[in-house]
């Protein structure tokens, strides 16, 4: 016989799954945000309702792991280019979703609760930090770039950092110990050591460790509770680590890579939903009909926290000129009493300072405002999102290119890298497939050879679906490489064709030419030759080499909006080396098709080429060389030389070298 709350792990697992797999069918016929779905579930199945699931460590653990996920994968994704420009924007939003609710929270908790100074402050500090519960639907929706979404982020980054501070310093002198400055400082130690040396300590594994994409999430995810906990140990709450870290590793993994799949999809599946059920299994809905005491205080809860989010949401919206439809995702994003609430209150009840029916209250707070964030997110994310499928529709008419991408495999050691540099080159709004290819020389054993080649075309397709990217694998026998290039590109109307690019010369190399020269000589499309040494999170530069003239180059557009994708992938700034009229191109390119990147304009002078590369060139550079065929108009000796010279020098360093396709020139005229 079967008791409740029942007690047998693999049933208690089984019925979770069910439930986060149920949830958002059930939400959308009510038509109410998914994000509320589980936390409904929780409150039905969970001790105070049905009593089927019992509120256990096992709950708790995915529960604190989930909301350490949310401020992780918010920190992670954020753009901190975009943050960077808007940062007077964040600070001005963090200072008034901050002054607002701690200052009405000491004026309820000093007037009416009849709370000490100390102990008032620190209620009012329960209200102004906040728990980004709802990001994960700016995420699905694809606006985290948005203005509204940078701002409300780096705003809560503000104002959790300060109401962490005043519960450090509060509790330090409840229990009789240290100075109040001894938080702030702690803080700022803690936080440089973070984003100075988190970042150097990953990117050495990256670049010296297993290559796996499962050990590097694993050696991620390790970081990301270490310096949750080591950070507890100070006095810094884990939401505040957590989010440290996701900023620490924000440019260390590329957009579209196998890493960042594998976050978002443990994160966004399993621990993100096991939070929200922990958060419905915490509240107890009969409390609202039998303590009319508890009624009263929550109710004062939430006339302090609702309002003054909201305020501080309008008045960024009336100071930087948002609309309406930003304004209500500001305040969707920021009022959440979560995860910071409860570290408030329940620190707050273990130093003897609140009632436990402070807590009590608390949670009931918790759920009104997650379904309040819930509401007003998804209505606004949707809002937003439809705006920018238009701005999109429009930029996809300035980018009528219709690109197919052919990887040419022949090394097993350089396939995942290649296929991640396919996929980072690949448009994201088109949902054609990359077209790994292998080639056989016809001879006495091609069989063979074929079944060899067969394991790279396989294992370039598994590592494709890691990203949830489509692939259509070709192999062709033919007399030489060059030609079955040729007729694989012909046949499937091949616009760009990536292969790695091999240093080393055999002497029928050097009397009968390169594999990649004979590729140059018969085909017609865009050709790139990559080395892939370096592990792609380890880059930690992005430098753009135009060859005199390239800009006048047949579907120039064509060739350079694959290779800003890739930095736009990385989140690096581009370095560019060219003429003034190919950087204006190429500003002219990024506006017309909503390409968001910095730039650094290094104009092209006497000085040569080789010297500015002996100069400016690092460790961890990633160098993209655009320069023209032999006999093209933007053929350059010296660009052709600089893939030499960073082997040379740079043995584990990773390049590009793209040839414009070959035939008539644009329609723009060259003046000579």
């Amino acid at each position: 016989m079967t008791y409740l709350p029942i007690q047998e792990p693999v049933f208690i697992f089984a019925i979770v799954m069910a439930v986060i797999f149920i949830s958002p069918f059930v939400m959308r016929l009510l038509k109410l945000p998914e994000i509320i779905g589980m936390i409904f579930f929780g409150i039905i199945l969970g001790p105070n309702g049905l009593n089927i699931l019992e509120r256990d460590t096992g709950v708790l653990l995915f529960g604190t792991v989930g909301v350490l996920f949310i401020m992780f994968y918010s920190g992670l994704e954020i753009d901190l280019k975009d943050f960077k420009k808007k940062k007077y924007e964040s600070i001005a939003f963090g200072l008034l979703t901050f002054i607002f609710p701690i200052l009405a929270g000491f004026l309820a908790g000093f007037l009416i609760l009849r709370l000490d100074l100390m102990t008032a402050i620190l209620f009012g500090s329960v209200f102004s930090s906040h728990t980004l519960l709802t990001y994960p639907i700016v995420g699905k929706l694809g606006i985290k770039d948005n203005e509204a979404v940078v701002v409300a982020v780096g705003g809560t980054l503000i104002t959790n950092t300060i109401s962490m501070l005043i519960l450090a310093i509060v509790a330090g002198r409840a229990l009789g110990g240290g100075e109040w400055y001894d938080p702030p400082l702690i803080f700022v130690a803690f936080s440089l050591f973070i984003l100075t040396f988190i970042p150097k300590i990953i990117r050495w594994f990256f670049r010296n460790a297993a290559a796996e994409s499962y050990a590097q999430y694993i050696f991620i995810i390790t970081i990301l509770f270490l310096v949750a906990s080591v950070g507890k140990q100070f006095g810094i709450e884990p939401i505040i680590g957590a989010f440290l870290v996701g900023l620490a590793v924000n440019s260390l993994i590329p957009a579209n890579s196998i890493l960042m799949n594998r976050i978002a999809f443990t994160g966004n599946t399993l621990f993100i939903p096991f939070f929200l059920l922990y958060v419905g299994m915490l509240t107890d809905v009969r409390l609202l009909f039998s303590d009319w005491k508890l009624i009263g205080i929550a109710i004062l809860m939430f006339l302090v926290a609702v309002p003054t989010k909201y305020f501080a949401a309008y008045l960024t919206q009336k100071l930087f000129k948002y609309s309406e439809a930003q304004k209500k995702l500001i305040f969707g994003l920021s009022n959440t009493q979560a995860a910071g609430t409860l570290a408030v209150i329940m620190i707050g009840v273990q130093l003897e300072l609140f009632e436990i029916i402070l807590l009590d209250a608390a949670i009931l707070l918790m759920l009104a405002t997650c379904i309040i964030s819930a509401i007003y997110s998804e209505k606004a994310a949707r809002e937003i999102a439809s705006e920018k499928k238009t701005t999109k529709i429009e930029a996809a008419k300035s980018e009528t290119i219709n690109e197919k991408i052919l990887l040419l495999l022949s090394n097993p050691f350089t396939v995942p890298k290649l296929v991640d540099l396919a996929l980072m080159m690949k448009n994201p709004r088109d949902e054609k497939p990359i077209y790994p290819l292998t080639l056989v020389v016809d001879s006495n054993d091609t069989s063979e050879e074929i079944a060899k080649k067969q394991k790279l075309l396989e294992q370039a397709q598994e590592h494709a679906s890691g990203t949830n990217q489509l692939t259509h694998l070709i192999t062709r026998v033919d007399v030489n490489v060059a030609s079955g290039v040729k007729l694989a590109a012909r046949e499937f109307g091949i616009t760009h064709t990536i292969l790695g690019w091999n240093s080393s010369q055999t002497s029928s190399s050097k009397l009968f030419g390169t594999i990649l020269e004979h590729i140059l000589a018969v085909s017609e499309n865009t050709i790139i030759a990559a080395r892939t040494m370096n592990d792609w999170h380890a880059i930690k530069r992005f430098f753009l080499f135009l060859s005199p003239n390239a800009q006048f180059e047949r579907n120039f557009l064509s060739v350079i909006l694959p290779v800003l994708r890739v930095a736009v992938c990385l989140k690096k700034a581009v370095i560019f080396h060219g003429t003034e009229e190919q950087f204006d191109e190429i500003m002219n390119i990024c506006s017309k098709n909503n390409i968001n990147l910095d730039f650094i304009f290094k104009e092209s002078s006497s000085e040569s080429l080789l010297k500015f590369a002996k100069s400016n060139l690092k460790e961890n550079d990633f160098s993209v060389i655009v320069s023209g065929r032999k006999l093209s108009v933007s053929f350059s000796e010296e660009h052709q030389k600089l893939p030499n010279f960073i082997s040379f020098k740079y043995p584990k360093d990773n390049f590009m070298l793209v040839y414009p396709p070959r035939g008539e020139k644009s329609v723009r005229t060259l003046h000579i």
